[in-house]
């Protein structure tokens, strides 16, 4: 609230003690933007701490809540935004804050200046916050607690010994030197977006560092998130993690990022995954056990003593866990029907494509002619069966030819 009183003092943060039984420390900043705020003359620091330049220096000129701030050995901080101070300017204005304070009674009083330099080296670690000040779009990108928010992430987590060792490999891939790209690979609705998502969430210097984009393409169709990510110049340290990223899309992404070693990548898709890069690790996403899957289940069917007759429906997916769970305790009628917040089963075949666009209605259509049959075989000496399937999925559309029904289908 810029006009409100407050006493000298914009805001206040306490940062807890960094050991057990420590003291926590406040911090009591004060901010000051435009180019006509100069800390380093003597005359504007008084000004700023007495009211007026030229008068004797006393307690009773402070500002209420800079006066509590040293009496409670705080940490002052002058903000001066509309500066980037050189060396010599900066010590100046501490010099000048310190004897303003030592003049009236605080000759210990803890002064930081910071000014455009520091705010820009600070904000370095927290690239979504950076994205949102240098006018890069919002909805181009979610930071970790918008990620996490979604409704299709939630539910109970259940993970076994394989997916403790997938979070691991990820986090130790996000803090290391040597791989830049992380690939995770897995099938639809196994839980590989909800598990990165906690291997990010759950470390404070991962989580800030993160930005997070649903699909490849709303990525490569905005261009400017990509383009201010590897601005040399902004000096961004960011994980990018891409939701719903084909080969080919990997491919583009990773060719403008490869080498920009302030950016780790991380690319989320079905796969199959068949490049190779000394930079780059595929990391397989290991399907949940019977027991994971129980446990999904047993938050919804409290008390049931019949849940191993449904773990093996979910096939090791954790997204099929949680339909099926919230549809047996509120629709037993329906165990198939999709959650109000997604349709849920379009979105294994058609990830975050939007399901009206061409690519969208050609994978359901194919899709809904394979999932008549068991099984079919492309090669010989069965590979009379594919070609059949695939004659029937192009009665209904022309567009799908013999290779895109052949690349589709294994993907699938």
């Amino acid at each position: 609230r810029i006009n409100a009183k407050d006493g000298g003092i914009d805001a206040k943060v306490i940062a807890e003690a960094a050991v057990p039984g420590g003291q926590a420390v406040s911090f009591h900043f004060q901010i000051k933007s435009g180019d006509s705020f100069e800390p380093w003359q003597e005359a504007v620091a008084r000004k700023e701490i007495f009211g007026k330049s030229n008068v004797t220096a006393s307690k009773d000129r402070l500002g209420a809540a800079v006066k509590r701030c040293l009496d409670t050995h705080g940490v002052y901080v002058l903000v001066a935004s509309g500066h980037d101070l050189l060396p010599e300017e900066h010590s100046k204005a501490e010099a000048h804050l310190r004897k303003a304070f030592a003049d009236c009674g605080y000759p210990h009083a803890v002064v930081k200046v910071w000014s455009a330099g520091k705010l820009a080296s600070l904000l370095r670690s927290y690239p979504s916050l950076s994205l949102e000040l240098n006018g890069v779009k919002d909805d181009e990108f979610e930071t970790v607690r918008q990620w996490g928010a979604r409704a299709d992430l939630g539910g109970v987590l259940a993970i076994g010994d394989a997916q403790k060792r997938f979070m691991k490999r990820l986090a130790d891939i996000l803090r290391g030197d040597t791989i830049q790209h992380a690939r995770v690979i897995g099938e639809p609705g196994c839980g590989k977006t909800r598990l990165v998502l906690e291997t990010v969430r759950g470390s404070d210097d991962l989580a800030a560092r993160c930005v997070y984009v649903a699909s490849s393409a709303a990525l490569l169709r905005s261009g400017s998130l990509l383009t201010e990510l590897i601005n040399e110049e902004r000096g961004y340290w960011a994980i990018l993690v891409v939701d719903e990223c084909d080969e080919v899309d990997r491919a583009t992404i990773y060719n403008v990022i490869k080498g920009k070693q302030r950016i780790k990548l991380v690319t989320i898709d079905h796969g199959p995954e068949v490049s190779r890069d000394t930079s780059m690790e595929t990391i397989e996403f290991p399907k949940l056990g019977d027991k994971q899957i129980g446990a999904i289940l047993g938050t919804y069917l409290v008390g049931s003593g019949d849940l191993h007759n449904w773990t093996e429906w979910c096939k090791g997916s954790a997204r099929s866990a949680h339909v099926l769970g919230e549809n047996l305790a509120l629709h037993p009628e329906d165990i198939l029907k999709s959650p109000a917040t997604v349709n849920v089963w379009e979105r294994f075949v058609i990830g975050y494509k939007r399901a009206d666009s061409p690519e969208a209605q050609r994978l359901l259509t194919e899709m809904r002619h394979v999932a008549l049959f068991s099984k079919f075989g492309f090669k010989k000496p069965i590979h009379a069966e594919g070609k059949f399937v695939g004659k029937l999925a192009r009665r209904v559309d022309g567009s799908i030819t013999k290779g895109a029904f052949e690349r589709d289908v294994a993907k699938f």
